[in-house]
């Protein structure tokens, strides 16, 4: 297992990678020595040109590893465009379970790849950003930057 740390404009993101996958981007702090690889030095590159406002996407080696439901959802969720935003229950109905709006805010809370399959751009249907992993503020925070340049 391969560990990198970025300190990035929302807080230190621990990057961990295998010999083929991104494992996770996380703000949780990791018992992994640093050890970096390709991926990991690749994840750190494309967060860089994220927050410098370069790209609008992150092409990297992911690997969705849970549930059959849970696997759609964050491959939805990864198609959801750089400076939108979608409701949980659009979210929902794009993973073709309409009523699951509740476990579809419980895999994103879960999602191991902050930043990269893009969480914060789901909403409430009220317009309300909603609770996020690592907290409203940053949330929002990712919310203003993506809007700032679209």
């Amino acid at each position: 297992m391969y560990l990198e740390v970025y300190e990035s404009p929302i807080g230190t993101l621990y990057i961990s990678a295998d010999d083929n996958y991104l494992i996770s981007v996380t703000m949780d702090k990791s018992d992994l020595t640093i050890n970096a690889n390709d991926i990991t030095q690749n994840t750190i590159k494309q967060l860089i040109a994220y927050f410098n406002h370069e790209i609008d996407h992150f092409v990297l080696p992911l690997i969705f590893n849970q549930t059959e439901f849970s696997n759609q959802v964050l491959k939805e969720l990864a198609n959801v465009a750089y400076g939108t935003q979608i409701s949980y229950a659009e979210l929902a109905e794009r993973s073709q379970r309409f009523k699951a709006v509740r476990a579809v805010g419980s895999i994103c809370n879960k999602n191991p790849y902050l930043i990269i399959v893009p969480c914060h751009r789901i909403v409430k249907s009220n317009g309300e950003i909603g609770a996020y992993a690592y907290g409203s503020s940053i949330k929002q925070w990712l919310l203003n930057h993506e809007q700032k340049f679209i």
